[in-house]
């Protein structure tokens, strides 16, 4: 779930994708470093026995933390992969990025539209419980739209 408040109160609330096993989203404290209407994706699993490697799209692409130098993982919506089909239909709600965290399309340009740079972030997970009281808050929404 992405939970964002404004001024200590709700603003948006969401089922998101986040990363697979093979690549997880990094828990921890972090800020919205920019935005781009599109950043550009690859990996390994695109390429071709040939080496060339394809590549794909996200939408509303914020970035939040850097994974290797050059590498940054970030908040997004839609991904049009090198066959023009896009990841999250369906995916949104289940792993299914390198460690972003994707929304679907309309939720994501809602976020990034109101998401400045320097927003903090805080994504919790079992292994990182939340540091802040609105990280508490945010746990108590995702339980209850869970059950």
């Amino acid at each position: 779930m992405l939970v964002a408040y404004e001024n200590g109160q709700q603003k948006f609330a969401w089922k998101v994708s986040t990363g697979m096993d093979v690549a997880p989203t990094s828990p921890g404290i972090y800020q919205i470093l920019d935005h781009n209407e599109k950043a550009i994706g690859s990996g390994v699993e695109l390429c071709g026995s040939e080496g060339a490697c394809g590549t794909w799209e996200m939408y509303w692409f914020m970035g939040i933390y850097e994974v290797t130098p050059g590498l940054i993982n970030g908040f997004h919506g839609a991904v049009k992969l090198p066959n023009g089909n896009l990841l999250n239909n369906g995916n949104v709600g289940n792993p299914a990025t390198y460690g972003c965290i994707m929304s679907y399309d309309d939720d994501a340009k809602a976020l990034y539209d109101w998401a400045e740079e320097g927003v903090i972030v805080e994504i919790i997970s079992r292994d990182f419980p939340p540091q802040s009281e609105l990280g508490r808050q945010s746990l108590s929404v995702t339980l209850e739209n869970s059950a």
